[in-house]
Parts: C-alpha cells; structure tokens; sequence
C-alpha cells in the first residue's frame, strides 16, 4: 500500500482508497443515518483537515451540521475522531433501542 505526502508535512496519510472504504465503514456503523463530510485543505502554511456529520431528522426539515469532536488536524486524526464518533452514535442508539 502506497503512503500519500502532504506537502507541508512529511508524515505519511494514508490513501484515498483507505480514507474512502473507513468513511463508509464508519457511516455503515451509524446505519447510513446523514452524510459525513471531509474536508481536506491545503494552505500556504497548513495543511487541514476537519469532518463534520449532517443529518436531516425528517424529509421536510433541513439538514443539521453536526462538528464531530475532535475530528481536526491531520487525515489520521480526522479518521480516527470520525471513527470514534459512529462507535458513540451507534452504542447510543442500541441503548435507546433496548
């Protein structure tokens, strides 16, 4: 598996294909309950990365942008943050089930 570089950093992020199959393990988690969004930028200084989860509660309602916490800085870190986030929201929602 090839590492991707970030231009400012020379630490190594993980690759499309493996940001793209965590962000759907992660949304499979939630039960595909919203969208999680990425975002990736590249500054003259920074490279930046922070997700956020959007959720419309019901067909007529708009969309809600819900910060994940923590979900900043590097691509791992994003990941991660996102990660834990769908393993909160799914163990709530077997709580709220039971």
């Amino acid at each position: 598996m090839t590492a991707m570089f970030t231009p400012i950093r020379d630490t190594a992020e993980p690759p499309a294909i493996e940001v793209r199959s965590r962000l759907h393990a992660a949304h499979a988690l939630m039960g595909r309950v919203g969208k999680i969004n990425l975002t990736y930028s590249v500054g003259e200084d920074a490279v930046e990365c922070y997700a956020t989860h959007w959720v419309q509660h019901d067909k007529y309602s708009h969309h809600d942008c819900i910060a994940i916490p923590n979900a900043y800085g590097t691509l791992s870190d994003c990941l991660a943050a996102v990660e834990r986030y769908a393993a909160e929201r799914a163990a709530n929602a077997q709580q709220e089930a039971a």
